[in-house]
């Protein structure tokens, strides 16, 4: 039994795969040595399996598993091929112990941790017979450890998961599902966990526990005597001659007089071949093999083990002599487990990276396990068919090689040969990837605009190896030949996010995000007066020549979230150059930049709106009433000398909705010339920012407005008119009026 303490978790270092068989020139190979083609010892996912029953006869091995990991695995009675090491199925039943076949193979006996005992038919694998074995109040229901009397008796050991020092021993028949015999020795005589074994020659049952031996007449469960001694553990194997005890300390006794006859200096979850040849011991990354005629050791094999606290384990290996396999459990957390199928011949195994898997950083060692009597003096590794100088690691049973650069991007090709010290050799070869580039995502380019709302978005995922994709997090399907894929996408007015997330098999990632912009039917409005037209969406509501606080406006469009532009209209520019802009631009942000609360998005630049020079900048800043978003726009048109300041007001929570909704109304807006302006229509200048200043608060009035609450009025400001403009009398130059106190 193994257990090792509160150890958290570790991560997994190994992963499964069969090494390829390359044609090398390396001398031919000894009979019975492990070459190549199931390299990997690891078979099974991490679970919490307790127990292991080698069945010969059937060439299965039985293995109780009580967790999944992923929520997918069936936990139960695991069953497996001992030829091709997979399962064969997977019996459900919820909380398995212990497993035993009885000596004849005819009965199959599970237990489990609330006292159920079931007992199945090892050729139709359906459970015969069911029944509940508990003591009083559950102080003892765990069943664990179990012994088969002959085929219709087995005699179990039960206590409790929780602290407690009640343990009992059961015998049960198995026709009638019965309790026969009971042992308890209260209070604390026998310890929950305890082992059992049985000894037919002699009619014995012995219960161990640590550093203490029971034995009984296992008729009638008499006590025979009890003895103490530092090599009596909870776990010991009977020799099939039934003569010797061999326990997990290494400690072997006389079976009938428990009588010292050797300690043999090896320790760990123990085996014994149904031969009697040998007795195994695992504590990983080792089995040492003891020859019990001498105790000598006669070889060690290596695996990869990972050396945590794991799970309590009733029988924890298990051999397959027919096929010289020993099957192990080793331990990965402490709630979690994991099987492997060690050979028990000369073999390089376990190579790390395993076979054929991507791996995606470019700096590190290789290694492979050195096991079965291969001498570690005499290997030889070669990296993409180059010799190169390795390590070995006696501790660990392994030969390492670390690159002193980078490995390259691309496959690499490992052998390794070693002599065997009884004679021959043996080789494995396998090969890995280094990838560490992330794949490539590339969207074909939207359009500027979608005009319905369903958007289908096409483009190409870029890797060497298969991909893991999604579409705003949900499934994506990616052609696995051209990377090519199509995604439909709902959208809603304005800016929606679409984002791409690709990952490779080497665990690279990448995410795209693109904004698809949806702008549903729009109206072109068309003002003679203000000699400008424009695209909105026919959804807005729209008011005409709007008069705030004594200034103009030609057009309102409002939307939803209370979201609207407004444009003013300005003839007579004297400079309608882009140079001339620009710096209107920026003198009109330097004004709205002392709004209250003001925080830039993005400076004045130029941008690109057909027959017109204009430029652009946005920023938020508190209002009455809540913070809101702002972007302003001005065009002029070059030819006509007029010019149009359109401020887009949004609340601050939908400024992502939408900004870039306004910028395509912006880029919609066209002169219309050769309409003559109203004599009513007034010849203004542009002069500083203060008109643009104030059309920003009028944006916020407008939706402060429409919600009566109080617009928010910024501090007056007065600047000198643009250079080489003539001068402007202070009073043709509004500021907005100061609020009366208290207000």
């Amino acid at each position: 039994m193994r257990h090792k303490g509160t150890a958290v978790g570790t991560s997994r270092l190994i992963a499964g795969g069969l090494a390829l068989v390359l044609l090398l020139t390396f001398p031919p190979f000894a009979a019975g040595v492990h070459n190549g083609d199931t390299s990997t010892t690891l078979i099974s996912q991490p679970g919490e399996f307790r127990g292991l029953a080698v069945d010969r006869a059937r060439a299965r091995l039985y293995a109780t598993d009580d967790t999944s990991f992923d929520g997918v695995k069936v936990v139960g009675l695991v069953v497996i091929d001992l030829n091709t090491h997979a399962e064969v199925t997977r019996l459900p039943f919820y909380g398995l112990t212990g497993v035993a076949l009885s000596p004849g193979g005819s009965r199959l006996v599970v237990g489990s941790q609330d006292g159920y005992l079931r007992v199945i038919d090892p050729d139709t694998l359906s459970v015969i017979q069911a029944k509940f074995f508990y003591g009083e109040s559950f102080t003892a229901a765990y069943m664990w450890d179990m012994a088969f009397d002959g085929e219709d008796r087995v005699v179990i050991s039960e206590g409790s998961s929780f602290v407690t020092c009640e343990g009992r021993v059961i015998a049960v028949n198995l026709t009638s599902m019965t309790k026969i015999a009971e042992l308890s020795e209260p209070p604390c005589g026998i310890e929950p966990f305890s082992g059992v074994s049985v000894v037919s020659g002699i009619g014995r049952l012995y219960v161990l526990q640590d550093q203490q031996v029971s034995a009984y007449y296992v008729s009638n469960f008499t006590k025979i005597f009890g003895l103490h001694d530092a090599g009596f553990t909870t776990h010991a194997e009977i020799t099939p001659d039934g003569r010797r005890l061999v326990f997990s300390s290494g400690s072997a006794y006389d079976a009938s007089t428990l009588g010292l006859l050797a300690d043999v200096g090896h320790s760990g979850d123990i085996a014994i071949d149904y031969l009697g040849v040998h007795a195994y011991f695992v504590q990983g990354p080792f089995i040492d093999a003891v020859r019990l005629t001498d105790y000598s050791l006669t070889a060690r094999f290596a695996f990869v083990s990972y050396e945590v606290f794991g799970p309590m384990t009733v029988k924890g290996i298990a051999i397959d002599k027919d096929r010289s396999v020993a099957y192990v459990l080793d331990p990965e957390a402490q709630n979690a487990n994991t099987l492997h199928s060690v050979p028990l011949l000369p073999a390089f195994l376990d190579p790390y990276p395993a076979d054929g898997s991507v791996v995606p950083t470019d700096f590190f060692g290789i290694r492979a396990s050195v096991s079965g009597g291969i001498d570690s003096a005499s290997v030889k590794v070669f990296v993409d068919q180059a010799l190169v100088a390795h390590g070995y690691d006696p501790g660990y049973g392994f030969i390492g090689y670390l690159p002193s650069s980078p490995w390259p991007q691309g496959v690499h090709h490992v052998a390794v040969w070693g002599a065997i010290s009884s004679g021959g050799s043996t080789w494995l070869n396998w090969s890995f990837t280094i990838d560490s580039v992330p794949p490539e995502i590339v969207i074909e380019d939207p359009p500027p605009a979608y005009r319905t709302p369903d958007a289908i978005v096409r483009g190409r995922i870029i890797d060497t190896t298969a991909v893991e994709a999604s579409a705003n997090e949900m499934p994506l399907a990616v052609d696995r030949a051209t990377g090519e894929f199509s995604a439909t996408a709902r959208l809603e007015e304005g800016a929606n996010a679409f984002s791409i997330y690709a990952r490779d098999q080497a665990y690279n990632e990448n995410r795209s995000f693109t904004l698809l912009l949806y702008v549903p039917t729009t109206t072109r409005y068309v003002d003679a007066d203000a000699a400008f037209s424009l695209e909105f969406p026919s959804n807005w509501s729209l008011q005409k020549d709007v008069t705030v606080q004594d200034v103009k406006l030609e057009a309102v469009m409002t939307g939803s979230f209370g979201v609207n532009l407004n444009v003013i209209s300005i003839t007579g520019i004297l400079n309608p150059s882009q140079a001339g802009i620009n710096a209107e631009a920026e003198r009109a942000y330097a004004s709205v930049s002392q709004l209250p609360g003001f925080s830039s998005f993005e400076e004045p630049a130029p941008i690109e709106i057909p027959s017109l020079v204009a430029a652009t900048y946005s920023y938020a800043w508190d209002a009455t009433g809540g913070r809101v978003y702002q972007r302003q726009v001005l065009a002029s048109d070059p030819v006509a000398r007029h010019a149009w300041i359109l401020t887009f007001t949004a609340g601050e929570e939908v400024a992502f909705r939408y900004d870039l909704m306004f910028l395509w109304m912006a880029d919609s807006l066209r002169p219309e010339r050769g309409v003559p302006a109203p004599a009513s229509v007034p010849l203004v200048v542009i002069v500083g920012g203060a008109i643009v200043a104030l059309a920003a608060v009028l944006g916020v009035g407008l939706i402060l407005l429409r919600r009566n609450r109080t617009k928010a009025s910024p501090p007056p400001v007065q600047w000198p008119p643009v250079a080489g403009a003539p001068e402007v009398p202070p009073h043709k130059i509004r500021e907005p009026p100061r609020p009366p106190p208290g207000t």
